[in-house]
């Protein structure tokens, strides 16, 4: 009977310091998300011909419920390919890598333009666990591009056919985006095919 009334008066004083540690954790996670909140997606400058405006990608990447890169952790390396196509709906691929496990989140949008919804205008939304011989592929193709070294943006113009693209990477504390017009070089057309072969996406290419 002692014994009881023991465990039942530890239970009462532990369960409220449960609850206060619970609701911290809550409100560092909360205030953590609101920093990223505030965020710009893309960098300001990095851009010179109007590929799109950031508050444009921003509502893209928004309903995708992507956050800005940098808000990643320092030890967090991650690619993104995003393709916002003239005649077919939105699409996102992150590929990110923590320790020693590979991940990949596919996200695609209901139909093609500015989404209204936000989150529900996404009609996929699947996260899975990457193979280590698929992350070491896409990285032997980034490196194959030369990634981290070409130009944010080229010279061809945006058209009203086609799809913008949208690249980014993250490794350590070094970030790259790239932009480019439906891009006809094949380094990069290896890289962007390698990323619908790995989120198995249904789109018109």
């Amino acid at each position: 009977m002692k014994r009881a009334i023991i465990v039942s008066s530890l239970a009462l004083f532990l369960i409220p310091i449960g609850i206060a540690v619970w609701r911290a954790v809550g409100a560092i996670d909360s205030r953590s998300r609101n920093r990223c909140d505030s965020v710009a997606y893309i960098p300001d400058g990095i851009f010179n011909q109007q590929i799109d405006s950031p508050a444009t990608l921003r509502e893209y990447y928004s309903a995708m419920q992507e956050a800005p890169f940098s808000c990643l952790d320092s030890s967090t390396e991650a690619y993104r390919f995003l393709i916002i196509p003239s005649s077919d709906s939105p699409a996102s691929i992150r590929v990110w890598r923590e320790g020693n496990r590979s991940f990949i989140a596919i996200k695609q949008l209901t139909q093609t333009g500015i989404p209204k919804y936000g989150g529900k205008d996404l009609k996929v939304n699947e996260t899975r666990p990457l193979a280590d011989d698929q992350w070491n592929h896409l990285k032997e193709l980034f490196n194959t591009a030369s990634f981290w070294t070409l130009r944010p943006e080229d010279d061809a113009p945006v058209g009203l056919d086609g799809a913008l693209l949208l690249l980014e990477g993250h490794q350590r504390n070094n970030y790259r985006v790239i932009a480019r017009w439906s891009d006809n070089d094949k380094a990069l057309m290896d890289v962007t095919g390698y990323f619908f072969d790995l989120a198995r996406l249904q789109w018109k290419r």
